[in-house]
């Protein structure tokens, strides 16, 4: 990922247009700008979670398809639990595919099941499309 300078007004308009796009999906790039400026604010505090292993610029780049996920399972009104068991996975699971966990414990074959049972095909497909990356970590456990 290349370096902005932080302090850029084009790459706040930017930020603000990706964050304003209809489908929620947050490039590599944007997503490189957005984490620089949450270390420009948060300074020291984002320095420690980043030393827990927190992989800022995922997050940014997920939030998309958590929010997506969360919206569409309480659209059809159900909780965590009642999913996880209609699905045979544990709560867990879920909870981070959701963004509850950070993304640490996803697994990519439980997220598939997922999306098929919310009917986010379409969505998904778009963004994986763009997070491939992503979705290789996933899918290889990391």
């Amino acid at each position: 990922m290349k370096k902005h300078p932080v302090n850029d007004e084009g790459n706040d308009q930017r930020i603000l247009k990706s964050l304003q796009d209809k489908s929620g999906i947050i490039d590599e790039e944007t997503a490189g700008l957005i984490v620089e400026r949450m270390r420009e604010v948060l300074g020291p505090i984002f320095s420690t979670a980043e030393n827990f292993g927190i992989n800022a610029q995922e997050l940014v780049r997920s939030q998309s398809l958590f929010h997506a996920c969360k919206g569409a399972r309480e659209k059809k009104g159900l909780a965590v639990k009642q999913a996880a068991a209609v699905l045979k996975v544990p709560q867990y699971r879920l909870k981070a595919i959701e963004g509850d966990a950070g993304g640490s414990s996803i697994r990519a074959d439980i997220l598939e099941r997922y999306i098929e049972f919310l009917e986010l095909g379409v969505f998904y497909g778009e963004w994986k499309k763009a997070n491939k990356d992503i979705f290789a970590r996933w899918e290889a456990g990391r």
